[in-house]
């Protein structure tokens, strides 16, 4: 689990504060050195191990929000105000920066063991036009797996739950479901019939006209 690559948060939540997230039970904190790259450590100074996603970025640095230390993309401590500009930086003031990448607008990190962690899986329809990828926030809900999966599978709470946005115009009789070929492999299939109108194109801030649309979704 350590080596392998795991998606923590979405590369647009990462901006011009540092980000914490918690990975296999460790405190990490995530940001960016510049605009074009990001970096991940433990979440603790190692002065006096105060959390540095409470700190902020000033120059590129990610800077204490205890003692001002400061630290670069490569964990290495690069300001210790307190010591003056002409002090030698000790070397167990430096982070420990752990793998991160980032890739479909999300950022994923590898904790570390032996050997390098495996390459993520390339995903074909990323580069394709003809596909729009969405890359919803995170979320942590308080309920049994077996309680999230019928949430996602019941399309019958869509006109009430849902009222705010495509579920405004939804017709509340659920569809029939058909057991079909689904590219290449089997499941079944339901329509959902949904529209945007009134209150709801206000709610979301749509200036377009309304458009009715057809929701098909498949399960194997």
């Amino acid at each position: 689990m350590r080596r392998a690559w795991h998606a923590v948060t979405r590369s647009a939540d990462v901006a011009d504060l540092p980000v914490a997230v918690r990975l296999c039970g460790i405190d990490l904190v995530l940001w960016r050195p510049d605009a074009g790259s990001i970096a991940a450590a433990p979440d603790r100074c190692p002065h006096r191990e105060a959390p540095l996603s409470d700190g902020t970025i000033a120059d590129g640095l990610l800077r204490c929000p205890y003692h001002g230390w400061s630290f670069d993309g490569r964990g290495r401590c690069a300001r210790i105000p307190s010591s003056g500009s002409e002090a030698a930086i000790p070397p167990k003031a430096h982070l420990s920066t752990v793998r991160v990448q980032e890739r479909y607008g999300l950022v994923w990190v590898a904790l570390g063991g032996e050997g390098d962690p495996p390459p993520l899986p390339d995903v074909a329809e990323d580069h394709d036009p003809a596909f729009r990828r969405i890359v919803e926030p995170l979320q942590q809900w308080r309920v049994a797996a077996t309680r999230m999966v019928d949430n996602f599978l019941d399309v019958a709470h869509f006109p009430y739950v849902h009222v705010g946005t495509f579920g405004a115009d939804a017709d509340p009789v659920v569809a029939p479901v058909t057991l079909e070929p689904l590219g290449d492999f089997f499941g079944w299939r339901y329509e959902v019939r949904a529209g945007n109108t009134g209150a709801a194109k206000v709610a979301s801030g749509q200036d377009a006209p309304v458009v009715e649309r057809s929701m098909t979704t498949g399960f194997s």
